[in-house]
Formats: structure tokens, sequence, C-alpha cells
């Protein structure tokens, strides 16, 4: 009912890094269906998600959440949300890091605007009650509704249990 009737929509793939920029609060049914905002009033400081992803070169504060690189290995070329993690050499340490960008510096102010709970879960909450009641037609389709809004290459049409290891795959992306 949540995906047929809400009036929510998928951010299409070629929206999904402009989607995580910016500190005003989503009015418009992308995606974003609760989110905690942040402004003058109400504000974390550097315990901004921005300030503990990004490091300072990078204009955040502490930059100490990583992706692995086995997470960034998890993305094909055509993912756009292999864009969301950035490698790059870190100071002073060997090897290269995995930044998440989902949350951008904002010009020096200290908002964030997280997004508690997104459309696309009700696609994997959707994929997996079919797959409970056995029905892997209609799990690998919601899945693959999902899945073509970040990797329009990806299809998965898979059966019986990896059905839901894809599930859970896709969900930790």
């Amino acid at each position: 009912d949540v995906i047929n009737n809400s009036g929510f929509t998928l951010v299409p793939s070629n929206g999904v890094i402009s989607y995580w920029k910016g500190t005003d609060p989503r009015t418009d049914k992308l995606e974003t269906m609760f989110e905690v905002t942040s402004d003058q009033n109400n504000s974390v400081g550097d315990g901004t998600l921005s300030a503990i992803y990004v490091s300072k070169p990078n204009g955040g504060s502490y930059g100490d959440i990583l992706a692995t690189k086995d997470m960034y290995d998890t993305y094909s070329f055509t993912d756009t949300r292999k864009g969301l993690i950035s490698p790059q050499l870190r100071s002073g340490q060997i090897g290269t890091a995995y930044y998440s960008v989902k949350y951008p510096p904002n010009d020096g102010m200290n908002y964030d605007d997280v997004k508690i709970l997104r459309f696309s879960e009700m696609y994997f909450i959707a994929a997996e009650a079919y797959y409970n009641n056995n029905d892997m037609i209609n799990a690998n389709k919601y899945l693959n509704l999902l899945v073509q809004k970040r990797d329009p290459l990806l299809i998965d049409a898979s059966a019986g249990k990896q059905v839901l290891a894809d599930i859970f795959n896709k969900r930790r992306k």
C-alpha cells in the first residue's frame, strides 16, 4: 500500500549523489519519509554526520567512520552509489581510506538532515515479505524495482535462499 499509494518516489540513478547534499528538510516526497533536521536553533555542532564521516582536508572534522574496501568493491562501476564513497590516501597512514561522502560539509554550518526512514526500505520490506511467502517472482520484482534505480544495468533473478541473501546484500549497501 505504501509503495502504490503514498505518493513517495525513489531517487533516480542520476539523482542519488545530489540527494544526499543540502540541509533543507525534504518536503517533495522524494525518498525521504522521515528525517531529523538541524538548523540554527537545533544543531549538534561538530557531532554532525559530515563532521564524523568527512576528513579535515575535505571540509569535515574527524573522518573517522570509514567504509571498507570490501564494501566499496561490492558496488559495480555502473552503480551510482559508488560515488558516495571516496577512496583517498589518509594523512599519516598507509593505504587507502574509503570515506563516505553521503553527508558533505555545508559551507561551515553544522547542520545535517539525517534521513531515518527512506522509501527504498519499503521495497526491501516488500521483497522480503514475498520471499517469506515463497513468491520468488515478486520478491525479485520488488528488489529489482529498487536496485535498477541505483544500478540500471543490474537485474537480480535468483531462486531459493539466494533471493534472501540478495535482499540482505542490497539492504547493506
